[in-house]
């Protein structure tokens, strides 16, 4: 167990699940069409901005020149980095809690109890997603990947910046026994 996740365990917490990322595609099923059009649209407008801003100037800046090229560059490079930082994650479900590791080690968790409901996302991904907390379902299809790296939590408050109101275990092999977990959860809460 990584020296990080023994010292956020409770005392009286125990790990029930585990599990972490399967190797995806960059281009995977519900992805494709957005991030080509991502593409498409950064590289006609910033192409479109620097014709105008050359055509228009007779003396060219070449640091609005290079900060263009470098945003651009950062918007075509952004979903590797998504990609990136979720296949670093790992995911846990204890007697307790659902949590959340980063690649930095930075953790995240939302109560057992806390986790309102769940839904299990199957054609977004090339494995399953698990959707703990119904603040994230209305824009789940547009922002999966960037949900799964910036769990829901509240900024405002100062203590417990750990806590989340939701959170996604992107592409898991094995979300049916998680899903079993968190069923025997809610009916021992519902008791």
């Amino acid at each position: 167990m990584e020296k990080a996740l023994k010292e956020y365990l409770r005392e009286d917490e125990s790990i029930l699940w585990q599990s972490q990322p399967v190797a995806f595609p960059l281009m995977e099923n519900g992805f494709k069409f957005r991030i080509l059009r991502n593409w498409l649209i950064t590289i006609a407008l910033l192409g479109a901005l620097l014709v105008t801003y050359c055509s228009r100037n007779d003396e060219w800046s070449m640091g609005f020149v290079g900060a263009v090229v470098i945003l651009g560059a950062m918007i075509i490079i952004s979903p590797l980095w998504e990609r990136r930082a979720i296949m670093k994650q790992k995911y846990f479900i204890t007697d307790q809690r659902a949590i959340l590791m980063m690649k930095d080690k930075s953790l995240f968790s939302m109560e057992l109890s806390a986790i309102d409901d769940y839904r299990l996302v199957s054609d977004m991904a090339s494995q399953d997603c698990l959707v703990l907390g119904s603040s994230l379902f209305e824009d789940i299809r547009k922002q999966m990947r960037w949900r799964t790296c910036h769990p829901n939590n509240d900024r405002q408050s100062t203590n417990n910046q750990d806590r989340v109101d939701g959170v996604i275990f992107y592409g898991i092999s094995n979300a049916q026994a998680a899903i079993e977990l968190l069923s025997v959860n809610s009916s021992k809460i519902a008791a």
